[in-house]
């Protein structure tokens, strides 16, 4: 979890009551850990202006996305969030990106968003090594 002067930030606080609170009781604790990966290394500038529902809504999307991917075919979800479609909202467009480690790829993505004069609200990269169950 991100440290705003040593202590965890208010913000991801609430991600994780809202996890605690809203995700079925058996796959709660393990979309809190996520949340606690995903967000491990932000900066408290970037948590500056955010708000604890559309970070929920994200975790909750990724979490959703990557438990659907069952090989090694990249996704990649382009979105505009909607309540009734995905249970959350957003200004934002969102970009989820899901693929094996590829080099350069978080740079790519950010270039080829400045050519179209886009400029991203925001971008995690959290590299994360994934053991999934036998099921999966």
């Amino acid at each position: 979890m991100a440290l705003v002067n040593g202590s965890p930030s208010v913000i991801l606080k609430n991600v994780a009551q809202l996890i605690k609170k809203k995700v079925p009781q058996d796959t709660a604790d393990l979309v809190d850990q996520f949340a606690t990966l995903l967000y491990g290394n932000i900066s408290s500038l970037d948590l500056t202006n955010r708000n604890e529902s559309d970070m929920y809504g994200a975790t909750l999307s990724l979490w959703s996305s990557l438990n659907e991917h069952i090989d090694d075919t990249p996704i990649i979800h382009v979105f505009n969030p909607s309540v009734s479609k995905n249970g959350w909202k957003s200004s934002h467009t969102i970009i989820e990106v899901i693929v094996k480690d590829m080099p350069f790829l978080v740079d790519s993505i950010r270039i080829a968003l400045n050519r179209l004069g886009l400029s991203p609200h925001l971008m995690l990269n959290s590299p994360l090594k994934l053991v999934r169950g036998k099921n999966k």
